[in-house]
């Protein structure tokens, strides 16, 4: 359930009066003292049970608690937040109530398979790493998410290494000069070479040459030395003329690459017509020695321009661009287990041995059944971002998935996470029956993660229930991605009603008062509230719904 947000400006109405304290503190917001206040009161003192909540639930007193206290303080298990990269990055305020008031965060996008994965198995870690190191050096942990799941993948990879590819029929970039065997008509940018159009832009500076000393094959190859790069990804670019595919057909572009450095440069093919964009790209991270570079590509449009961006310092060799027809024939259903095992492991251990001393949990398997039901999910006829990894691995990637991430952390919490178990008695039912047919095998799962994407009316009594049969595994017990839809019961844009708010403030209270009432203090593994404004939810809509703690304003 959890995806990437958008922003778009929202108001929680007025808050419940001044307080007083330190200028970084809380602003008064509803749901987040009485959570702040049900942390405190239950959490502090274990010994007295959680009173049961009066339905229908009704407007707290208006009484101020101490805001200066971070909301993490109440606790005495981690509570967490997930975090957009450009939140995290370049919004002070944003950072400042993350580091203020949580001890965990998880990424939203920037750790799943699709957004580290490129076309080609190419991988970025780019803006992992730089939300990884952000976040533990302010001290606040990293939860991973997500290892494995069925959504938010690069489902056309993953497709494309079931399948065996042969190149054939002619290279459609021979005509433009994709050897860069024929100089152009002067030294420019522009003129270097016969069909391509070097430029810079904006504040990047490079310079373009042909290298006739050591090209890997032929009498030359395009050398770029780019000094500056541009704010832009394209403010350093060289680019070709348009070759012609026929659409909806698969191509392999090849060619060969080195570079001196670490920077990384992308390849793209895009349609020429700037009315109708679509883009593609993938990046490459040459070595010191020439390397070769394989694309597969479906054409969506009968005319491409081929190309590179440069938004990395380093000097780069490009060499022998070919682009061919191929053919695509499925695997056996034998030979594609054994090739998906193998990618699927190796995804895993990459992930988990590249944050292993800064990620000490992670949510392993994500989502494995199907809607309301029992069904493990399951499919051959994936596209786009979706891919099911039970295609030819079975029920058994899940058993799997966690012996891989054990394999390459001793130590961190393995969690089989899922959604919808507080209004679903039979996939609860089933994510119980899993974790402990798990443990009964030997599998290292360590906890079980509720996602909790619910509702004001949503029911206190099914939640108690959920608490107490995952606490009945004796796993770990987590909250993931936690959020109450509270709508503004008029126009979008508009803010909730006090009601609507006292009824979101209720919830909240109640899931905590229950997790801390029906899961035992050593089977904590904290709870997430699924983003941090209302505004930057994938519920907001526009705002029609205003399911977190904090307003646009950060009240």
């Amino acid at each position: 359930m959890s995806a990437s947000t958008t922003s778009t400006e929202v108001s929680l109405g007025e808050p419940l009066g001044s307080v007083t304290g330190k200028p970084a503190a809380r602003k008064s917001r509803l749901p987040v003292w009485l959570l702040a206040a049900t942390l405190c009161l239950v959490a502090c003192k274990k010994e007295a049970p959680a009173p049961a909540p009066p339905p229908p639930p009704q407007p707290p007193p208006v009484t101020q608690p101490d805001l200066t206290t971070p909301l993490k303080a109440e606790a005495d298990f981690p509570i967490g937040v997930a975090i957009s990269y450009a939140g995290m990055m370049n919004d002070a305020r944003y950072q400042d109530v993350v580091k203020r008031d949580f001890d965990a965060v998880t990424f939203e996008y920037n750790m799943k398979h699709g957004a580290i994965v490129g076309a080609g198995g190419m991988l970025d870690f780019s803006q992992a790493d730089a939300l990884v190191d952000k976040v533990t050096a302010a001290g606040v942990a990293v939860f991973g998410h997500t290892l494995v799941w069925y959504q938010n993948n690069n489902g056309d990879y993953l497709r494309s290494l079931a399948t065996t590819s042969a190149a054939s029929g002619p290279d459609l970039l021979a005509e433009l000069n994709g050897n860069f065997e024929n100089s152009g008509s002067g030294t420019t940018p522009a003129t270097l070479f016969q069909g391509w159009f070097g430029s810079t832009g904006g504040s990047g500076a490079a310079t373009f040459e042909k290298e006739a000393g050591s090209p890997q094959q032929g009498s030359g190859a395009l050398k770029i030395s780019v000094t500056t790069p541009g704010a832009n990804p394209w403010d350093v670019q060289f680019l070709n003329g348009d070759w012609k595919p026929t659409a909806g057909k698969t191509y392999q572009v090849k060619f060969w690459v080195k570079s001196t450095g670490s920077g990384s440069f992308r390849a793209i093919n895009q349609t020429p017509n700037a009315g109708s964009p679509n883009f593609a790209q993938l990046t490459v991270t040459p070595t010191a020695t020439w390397s070769e570079v394989v694309w597969n590509y479906t054409a969506p449009a009968a005319a491409i321009q081929f190309g590179f961006h440069f938004p990395a310092a380093g000097t780069f060799w490009i060499d022998g661009i070919t682009i061919r027809e191929t053919t695509q024939t499925p695997v056996s259903n034998t030979a594609g287990a054994q090739k998906m095992d193998a990618v699927m492991k190796d995804w895993i251990q990459t992930m988990v041995n590249r944050y292993k001393s800064k990620v000490r949990a992670w949510d392993v398997v994500n989502e494995p059944f199907t809607d309301g039901t029992p069904v493990l999910r399951n499919g051959s006829n994936s596209t786009g971002d979706t891919y099911y990894w039970a295609q030819f691995l079975g029920r058994g990637y899940i058993a799997k998935a966690f012996r891989y991430a054990r394999e390459a952390d001793a130590t961190a919490d393995l969690y089989l996470n899922d959604y919808n178990l507080e209004y679903s008695t039979a996939k609860l039912d089933s994510i119980v029956a899993l974790a402990n047919e798990l443990k009964a095998a030997g599998v290292p799962i360590t906890g079980v993660g509720t996602q909790m994407h619910i509702s004001t009316t949503d029911s206190y009594s099914n939640i108690d229930q959920m608490m107490r049969k995952l606490a009945s595994t004796g796993l770990k017990v987590r909250v993931s991605e936690l959020d109450v839809k509270a709508g503004n019961g008029g126009a979008a844009g508009t803010s909730p009603n006090a009601a609507a708010l006292a009824s979101q403030a209720a919830m909240y209270k109640h899931v905590v008062s229950s997790y801390l009432k029906n899961v035992p203090a050593a089977q904590r593994g904290g709870i997430t509230v699924w983003g941090v404004t209302d505004n930057s939810s994938w519920l907001y809509n526009n705002g029609a719904q205003f399911p977190l703690l904090y307003d646009k304003d950060y009240n």
